[in-house]
């Protein structure tokens, strides 16, 4: 089995995530004005996944982090929005775009405090440097 030093996996985490949100945030709401979808409704979506993330991190998020590890959740987080975002290949239409729109921003929502968790969890047992590590991630999102 392929094994990752707990600092490179969280550096790698924070990257790559904080880079597809530095992409998605910007960008989504003007791809899906070239798809078609009027400004007042790429509003309405945003404004609802804003809500959703809230609700997201305030009622998912507690429940969530008491059961299995905290990796295996950002796994399935981490796999259902690939899967959302996959969707764009095979399917078409207003009614899908607002779904993966609202869809991602529920699913994406935890995943970053859970990240802060880990890396909490880690500067206590392996005296992690955490500024560090989340500057990179930080360096992504403005790259994205």
């Amino acid at each position: 089995m392929f094994s990752i030093a707990a600092k490179s996996w969280l550096s790698l985490y924070f990257i790559s995530f904080l880079f597809i949100w530095g992409v998605f945030l910007p960008f989504w709401g003007i791809w899906l004005e070239e798809q078609g979808i009027s400004s007042e409704t790429i509003g309405l979506l945003f404004s609802i996944g804003l809500a959703l993330r809230f609700v997201s991190s305030l009622t998912l998020l507690p429940n969530i982090s008491r059961g299995p590890s905290l990796l295996q959740l950002i796994r399935i987080l981490g796999f259902l929005s690939l899967l959302a975002f996959s969707t764009l290949f095979y399917l078409k239409g207003e009614f899908i775009w607002a779904l993966i729109t609202l869809l991602v921003n529920f699913l994406m929502a935890p995943m970053m405090p859970l990240g802060d968790i880990i890396g909490a969890r880690l500067v206590k047992q392996i005296n992690l440097d955490y500024g560090r590590v989340r500057l990179w991630g930080s360096v992504s999102f403005i790259a994205g």
